[in-house]
């Protein structure tokens, strides 16, 4: 049930401690906002699909520990091999792009286009493909943290889950940065921060 927003004629202004300006009846309006993560279709369809906790039960199998929460990496060569593993199952996957040029391909037919420009989707179906063989490389960022996450969870559990995710996560990120820049705390404290979107994402 969705909650009834407080009309405005019933909401009060008082100052914290520091001078700061609050209202009640709104709940809490964050200082910072940071983006939500979106990982891109390669990133999620790898995940989806299990690739990556396949690869690592494999890797689970081949290796009786790892280093460390906090210094255990994705090596290229890591990287590399999961690449094969990828490769040998021959994964695939329907981009964005892909399905609108279906779409299009559908309506040039129905509207007696296809004749005419049936050639030229053709190409770009195929330059698309071409484009798609670089996506892991081109992702590598978010693939890694992914693999590196279902690693780490293997062998430290669901504590090690948590720090190894916390590693990364953009709030955490953002919200270490203001406390280590003092000014920028205190403006906040006071109610002077002027609010920002953290552009912390692995957004393209």
């Amino acid at each position: 049930m969705a909650v009834a927003k407080v009309p405005d004629s019933l909401i009060s202004a008082f100052k914290t401690r520091k001078g700061r300006t609050v209202y009640d009846g709104g709940g809490i309006t964050p200082d910072v906002n940071v983006e939500s993560r979106i990982f891109n279709q390669i990133s999620g369809d790898l995940y989806a699909q299990n690739y990556i906790f396949r690869f690592v039960n494999d890797f689970v199998l081949k290796h009786d520990s790892i280093a460390p929460i906090d210094q255990f990496q994705v090596t290229d060569s890591l990287f590399d091999a999961f690449k094969t593993f990828v490769s040998l199952k021959s994964f695939d996957y329907k981009t964005e792009t892909e399905s609108l040029l279906t779409r299009i391909e559908s309506s040039s037919t129905r509207e007696s286009y296809h004749a005419a420009i049936g050639d030229q989707l053709d190409v770009i179906k195929e330059l698309i493909k071409e484009e798609k063989k670089k996506d892991i490389d081109k992702h590598r960022s978010e693939i890694e943290e992914m693999i590196k996450v279902e690693i780490i969870t293997r062998y430290y559990f669901q504590k090690g889950k948590i720090k190894a995710a916390l590693q990364n996560d953009p709030e955490i990120r953002e919200a270490i940065g203001l406390l280590e820049n003092k000014n920028q705390y205190y403006s906040v404290l006071k109610g002077t921060y002027i609010a920002k979107i953290a552009d912390t994402t692995h957004l393209e």
